[in-house]
């Protein structure tokens, strides 16, 4: 099942966009001992999306933990839990992992699907930012819904450029940057997803849609022309 897309300009998000800020401003400036720090540099997010054979998918987004908190409490309805210690911040993100899928979205073919949230707390083996911070993993798993064709993902709570990340279906790492709560270009399910239950014409590269169907039409233009030759009596 899938629910309608956000209307990105309505009156509640303007005002939960206002009610976040002012949250952030509040924490940071009521935090004295800690140093000043930019939002990029809490930030720290990078986006993973994988889209396995059976169908189903998986997106996981990474941020710095403590940030993280941060920016989902607030709408969470829950009181603000300030400094925690790091079992008790996970323990809280946990809690927080429905209240995190409410901003995140993900879309096919336009239309909002349905996820299931987990939190992964940091770890030894887990990822880590740049600058070696251990980093929260909210990992979004769910069904791709038959005979889509294409996804596009927008992440509610942040305001700073970052990654995100396509396996093709050659197994080659594609990153495309997208800016802040933005919603991402739509990218052709049939460049990202390893199974023949979405068919493609060639090797077509993760790109907004507009570009893949070009190039999909290019090619069936050589190759229809390529088999008039062939049949051409000499």
């Amino acid at each position: 099942a899938v629910a309608a897309p956000m209307d990105r300009h309505s009156p509640r998000l303007q005002r939960c966009r206002i009610l976040s800020m002012v949250t952030l401003v509040a924490i940071v400036a009521g935090t004295i001992e800690a140093p000043l720090v930019t939002a990029h540099e809490l930030e720290l997010t990078e986006v993973h999306v994988t889209f396995s054979p059976d169908g189903t998918f998986r997106l996981e987004v990474l941020n710095d933990p403590d940030w993280l908190l941060l920016r989902v409490e607030p709408f969470s309805g829950l009181p603000l839990s300030g400094r925690l210690e790091p079992a008790q911040r996970d323990r809280r993100l946990v809690s927080m992992e429905p209240t995190f899928a409410d901003w995140v979205h993900l879309y096919f073919d336009g239309l909002r699907a349905d996820v299931a949230p987990t939190y992964i707390a940091p770890h030894e083996q887990g990822p880590r930012a740049p600058d070696s911070t251990q980093l929260g993993t909210m990992r979004l798993q769910g069904q791709v819904p038959r005979g889509a064709e294409t996804f596009s993902f927008a992440y509610g709570l942040i305001m700073d450029p970052y990654p995100v990340v396509f396996r093709t279906r050659d197994r080659e790492l594609i990153t495309y940057w997208n800016v802040g709560e933005d919603e991402t270009e739509p990218v052709a399910l049939a460049a990202v997803t390893p199974t023949p239950h979405w068919a493609t014409a060639g090797k077509v590269l993760v790109a907004p849609l507009s570009l893949t169907l070009v190039g999909l039409g290019l090619y069936w233009d050589i190759t229809r022309r390529s088999r008039r030759r062939t049949n051409r009596t000499p």
